[in-house]
Order: structure tokens, then C-alpha cells, then sequence
């Protein structure tokens, strides 16, 4: 492992790292999502994402790992263009949250329809 000064690297959460594959139609790859440190926004990396070093948070007992910045899937992704969207951890759960409300409320819908 190399301590490179010229490698531009990126601090992420080590426990937001979830795998998926990417939705790009001529893509498909497998990418992992994780929570940037400094700007709470989700970034895609290609895999498997490295920590060149790891270190935990003064604050918390999390741990940080730092990845090289240019594993970021859209810079290698052919359909980056039309899926690269800046979306927060919170986003993500409110949009969550939002559809779970929305099929509770159907469950309710049926459940009364069928009494």
C-alpha cells in the first residue's frame, strides 16, 4: 500500500458502506455506496473499495476509512451522465420513511376493503 501525496483521497463512514449493483443500463457493475465524512452526501465507488488508512472518529466510536477519490464509480460508469445525482444519507431516509408510510396506508386501505 502506497502513502502517495499524489493519490486525492476522501474520508467515508466505514459502517454506511452498502453494496449494490449499479443501475446503469449498460453497466451493471457491482458499486459500493458510502457516506463522505465531510458532506454527509452518499458517493459510489467502484469495488472492491480499498481504505488506504482508517482511523476513528474523536466523537464517536466510528470508524473512518480513506479511499482513493478516482475508485468514484462515475468517473468509470458509461451511463454516469444520466444517473449521477448528489443525495444525502437523510434524503435516502426520509425517502424511505415516506414509502413505508405509503404502504402502511395501502395496507390499512386493503385491510378495511376486506373486512
Amino acid at each position: 500500500m502506497s502513502d502517495d501525496a499524489s493519490v486525492k483521497t476522501i474520508e467515508i463512514w466505514a459502517d454506511t458502506r452498502v453494496r449494490v449493483s449499479c443501475r446503469g443500463e449498460s453497466c451493471r457493475a457491482t458499486v459500493e455506496w458510502a457516506e463522505v465524512v465531510k458532506s454527509g452526501l452518499l458517493m459510489c465507488f467502484d469495488t472492491p473499495v480499498v481504505a488506504l488508512r482508517t482511523r476513528h472518529d474523536e466523537a464517536t466510536p466510528r470508524l473512518i476509512e480513506v479511499v482513493d477519490r478516482s475508485t468514484n464509480h462515475w468517473a468509470s460508469c458509461p451511463d454516469a451522465t444520466t444517473l449521477e445525482t448528489r443525495v444525502t444519507l437523510a434524503q435516502l431516509q426520509r425517502a424511505l420513511e415516506a414509502l413505508l408510510e405509503t404502504m402502511r396506508t395501502i395496507d390499512r386501505y386493503l385491510g378495511d376493503a376486506l373486512k
